[in-house]
């Protein structure tokens, strides 16, 4: 449809996806040879919905996970975070999402505007990929979200995570390949609190400096040739988040 689209018309010149440049050729190759460029913009964090989260008693746990859980995506959650779930749990685990899951510990849906509290309120907050996040880039939002409300991320080894974390994603973003790996990085974190503080303050100033929608819409306006709209939509969001990135020393 879209080639169609393309000689008719000539348009589109663009399509954006959320693969890193990495990939971009291997996996989105092909839409060059209808003359429509493939565009890497990164997924990203809304700073009006995931900053100013507090810690809600109800919400408190060791382990929490927002998502759905469906045949491609169990493959991976059945094998990093059920077998914690199990009873008797050492933990305290608390899991919403859409679709139901086969634990005590699945709580139902959660309100969008509770999930910012939800991740601040937990010791940690796991990333759990689809299994082809392993082989492609295919990073998703849940890794800008998480920092932003405070909360500590770590992810399984899904790959081209220094996309979020130049500064060295083994060093910013735990990871973790087994339950007894995610176990232990509970264990820690619950031990030496004022590392696991220091490790969300980096998570966040990561996401600050260049992972929000801010600088995901200046990125898209920028590759349609918009440059003044693009500088004005950081300038907006230096100037409104003056004091946060002050705090964070984002530049």
């Amino acid at each position: 449809i879209l080639e169609k689209l393309k000689k008719e018309t000539g348009s589109p010149n663009y399509i954006f996806i959320h693969t890193t440049q990495n990939y971009l050729q291997e996996t989105m190759g092909g839409w060059n040879e209808i003359g429509i460029r493939p565009v890497s913009i990164l997924n990203g964090g809304d700073t009006f919905s995931y900053l100013g989260a507090v810690e809600k008693e109800e919400y408190k746990s060791d382990i929490n996970y927002i998502g759905g859980r469906w045949l491609f995506k169990a493959k991976n959650i059945d094998r990093l975070l059920l077998p914690l779930c199990e009873f008797p749990s050492k933990y305290k685990i608390k899991i919403f999402g859409n679709t139901p899951w086969p634990t005590n510990q699945y709580l139902g849906q959660i309100n969008d505007d509770e999930a910012k509290h939800v991740f601040k309120s937990a010791v940690i907050c796991p990333n759990i990929s689809e299994p082809h996040s392993y082989i492609y880039s295919d990073l998703v939002e849940r890794l800008w979200k998480i920092p932003l409300s405070d909360g500590l991320l770590v992810s399984d080894k899904a790959c081209d995570l220094y996309n979020i974390f130049p500064d060295g994603y083994n060093i910013c973003c735990p990871t973790f390949d087994s339950p007894n790996e995610l176990s232990s990085l509970v264990d820690y974190y619950k031990k030496y609190p004022e590392i696991r503080k220091d490790l969300i303050w980096k998570q966040k100033r990561c996401v600050l400096r260049n992972g929000t929608y801010f600088h995901r819409c200046s990125k898209m306006l920028e590759e349609l040739g918009l440059l003044d709209e693009s500088k004005k939509i950081l300038d907006t969001y230096k100037l409104k988040y003056k004091d946060l990135l002050k705090e964070y020393n984002v530049d």
